[in-house]
């Protein structure tokens, strides 16, 4: 699992810390490198990733992220950002490493199955 390690960091986002599958040839937009928005990620969310280590975070940053980041800036300084849980990086480990984690549920085929937590069932 460790030779998929790199390649996991590949596919994720530096921000949300999720995993896609998109190829170069797909319709949908893929990631962008955070060296593009160091600025403004550090002045929105505090991350400084100029001191991040390629062998432990990701370089790159989804649309939907930037997306938020350049809404809030529209929205002005007198509306609060609403800062999101940011994904937490940390060294690989042979077990339970969280990257390879991550990307091996996001490569899954199928429907996620839904959370049974607060359904009814059907009787009321």
């Amino acid at each position: 699992m460790a030779d998929y390690h790199g390649q996991y960091l590949d596919r994720m986002c530096r921000l949300c810390g999720k995993s896609t599958n998109i190829s170069s040839n797909s319709k949908k937009r893929p990631p962008m490198l955070c060296k593009y928005f160091k600025e403004r990620i550090l002045e929105h969310y505090s991350i400084d990733i100029s001191i991040d280590d390629d062998k432990i975070h990701t370089q790159k940053i989804f649309q939907s992220c930037v997306n938020t980041m350049l809404n809030s800036e529209k929205k002005g300084a007198n509306r609060p950002h609403v800062p999101q849980e940011f994904f937490k990086y940390v060294e690989h480990c042979t077990e339970d490493c969280i990257v390879c984690k991550v990307n091996i549920e996001a490569s899954r085929p199928g429907r996620k199955k839904e959370s049974k937590k607060g359904k009814t069932n059907g009787t009321g």
